[in-house]
């Protein structure tokens, strides 16, 4: 289980957190629900605790989502995707994301969490918003509350669709899912269009009847071909003379409680020097490569970022993965 912590827990005293956090820890954590509950991401906000951090963006209709993704063995990737279902239920969506971790529960990582974004453009003259976290059950909810994200926003006139995207990475391929969720509740219930779901995998050949399999399950039509794909591409970043400001955590509990990821105040936020990516968003996700203790203060530096696109056909979707250390 992973949260994401707030940085006004350092002014308590650290039995004091550690205690906190175990109590917390025991009473939440279920270990017949890990695969199906993987992550908890949590922000201290007016005494809220929230399965997902918002985070001011200038990306219109398009998701840029910070990801576990890594760099292939084979010189050639491939992917395939159903064609898109349009009017999707929330209840089959669910039933999509749990198939999925039901199939394939051997070959997901507790260590490489999937992750999710949700993308609202409103007016030009208006912030736009994402919404970012970790986990199929909180990707669930914070879909279903949309209303309740546009509220504390302050948003008055969103767009008609969100855009939004899901990505797990397993030992040997990579599972995707993008859609738009409907705005206007014209079925008198959030529902989802253009939803695709697709696969990248590291070579050829490959076994693909459990993939066939998957996708017979969820009720998606399995795709006749698998196309070339895309290769992750890595650009060296430096962070020397800029000041990094951590407002938040990812830790997870191994042993002791471990801060694996931190979340900072993007000192690149409208500055292309290094890539458009990482110019676009307010807050950005680092994964540390050597973690720390929860509470060991450090001085942290970025080295590298790498980013790959998903071939999904209606909306800009990229995967980046932004590298640190202390």
């Amino acid at each position: 289980m992973i949260r994401i912590i707030n940085k006004e827990f350092e002014e308590e005293s650290e039995v004091e957190l550690e205690k906190e956090f175990e109590a917390d820890y025991e009473k939440d954590y279920d270990e017949e629900s890990d695969i199906i509950y993987p992550i908890e991401t949590k922000l201290r906000e007016d005494g809220k605790t929230l399965p997902y951090i918002k985070i001011e963006t200038d990306n219109r209709l398009c998701c840029d989502l910070f990801s576990d993704i890594f760099h292939f063995n084979h010189s050639k990737q491939y992917y395939f995707k159903s064609d898109q279902a349009m009017n999707v239920s929330f209840e089959k969506l669910e039933n999509i994301l749990r198939t999925f971790f039901t199939f394939f529960d051997g070959n997901i990582s507790v260590w490489k969490n999937p992750s999710f974004l949700i993308n609202q453009t409103c007016n030009k003259k208006e912030v736009n918003y994402s919404w970012f976290g970790y986990g199929p059950d909180n990707f669930l909810k914070a879909l279903e509350e949309q209303k309740i994200r546009y509220e504390d926003a302050k948003l008055l006139r969103p767009h008609h669709r969100e855009v939004a995207c899901f990505l797990a990475r397993c030992s040997d391929f990579f599972f995707y899912m993008a859609f738009q969720p409907d705005t206007t509740y014209q079925h008198n219930a959030i529902t989802f269009d253009y939803l695709e779901a697709g696969f990248i995998l590291d070579g050829f050949p490959f076994n693909t009847g459990r993939f066939v399999d998957f996708y017979k399950e969820v009720g998606l039509k399995e795709p006749d071909f698998i196309k070339e794909g895309y290769k992750t591409e890595e650009i060296k970043l430096t962070s020397e003379g800029l000041t990094l400001n951590p407002i938040g955590r990812v830790v997870y509990k191994s042993g002791y409680i471990w801060t694996s990821k931190i979340i900072i105040e993007n000192p690149f936020y409208g500055n292309k020097k290094y890539s458009e990516y990482i110019s676009r968003h307010k807050k950005l996700v680092v994964d540390l490569t050597n973690y720390h203790t929860r509470h060991n203060s450090t001085n942290y530096r970025l080295n590298k970022l790498v980013t790959m696109h998903i071939p999904y056909g209606n909306f800009g979707f990229s995967a980046i993965k932004v590298m640190g250390n202390w």
